[in-house]
């Protein structure tokens, strides 16, 4: 996390404003990020934005997993074999930082082989270097089809639902990967939800309709003041886990934010 945090600020301090409408240097890319949060239609293709949002939410993001990972041990049960994992839409890889991190914090040895698929080039700049063979530049409605499952036995969605939803591509997503799983996908197999704790930004949609096909659900949210819980288990930890760098261009958030975790097991209902 650190490593990328640097390249992150390197890259934000000597890249210009992409709007025409203001000066170069001048765009902070606070308010290009905000709106993207609360349901409007975002896209990482300014690196400058790209790169603020590394530096302002990746540690909470990362911190995020990391806290449910402590949650909910089927990593770690896992990790007595090899863990295969599929991120769709994995951005930067805030959870490939998390689990690396929870293996090592928990001193497990299991064997992690990572895959992350992402649209937007501009993250291959933002990943740790020695991990950029783990993660394929490309639309995941183009690659999932392609993709054998039986290879992997965690899949992982975070905070990709909610994009779908903003450019009206959820329910697509969730006729291609319904039929996916049903069809090529074992038992002892597990897909993590994570996005924003909100009805209009996909949790209830996505949750009513993966329940119908695993046999377990779990679901999990952070206590944060505010936040709607629906009888959820409450994951306590709040707090960045990961180190940040000092006098970074952009502050990195404190603690987690409102966010959902669904953990679905054993596929065929």
């Amino acid at each position: 996390m650190k490593e990328i945090l640097k390249i992150s600020g390197d890259i934000f301090e000597n890249t210009s404003c992409c709007h025409e409408d203001r000066e170069p240097l001048q765009c902070s890319c606070r308010e290009c990020c905000q709106p993207t949060y609360y349901g409007q239609k975002e896209s990482y293709s300014c690196i400058k934005k790209s790169c603020y949002y590394v530096m302002n939410y990746g540690p909470s993001y990362a911190s995020e997993i990391f806290h449910f990972l402590n949650m909910n041990p089927f990593i770690k049960n896992l990790g007595k074999n090899q863990v295969n994992v599929l991120s769709l839409g994995c951005g930067f890889g805030s959870d490939l930082l998390a689990i690396e991190k929870y293996l090592v914090t928990n001193l497990i040895k299991g064997k992690v082989d990572y895959h992350g698929i992402d649209i937007e080039k501009n993250w291959e700049l933002l990943r740790p270097p020695k991990f950029s063979s783990n993660f394929c530049t490309a639309d995941v409605f183009h690659e999932l089809p392609k993709i054998d499952l039986s290879k992997y036995n965690v899949i992982f969605l975070n905070k990709f639902f909610s994009t779908l939803l903003n450019i009206g591509r959820h329910e697509e997503f969730l006729k291609l990967f319904s039929e996916k799983i049903k069809t090529a996908w074992g038992k002892n197999c597990f897909v993590v939800f994570n996005d924003v704790n909100h009805f209009k930004l996909g949790r209830d949609f996505f949750h009513n309709h993966m329940k119908t096909i695993f046999q377990k659900s779990y679901q999990y949210y952070f206590k944060l003041k505010g936040a709607y819980n629906n009888n959820f288990e409450a994951i306590e930890e709040y707090k960045n886990v990961f180190e940040v760098p000092d006098l970074l261009p952009k502050s990195s958030l404190p603690t987690v934010t409102k966010t959902v975790f669904f953990l679905y097991e054993n596929v065929f209902k």
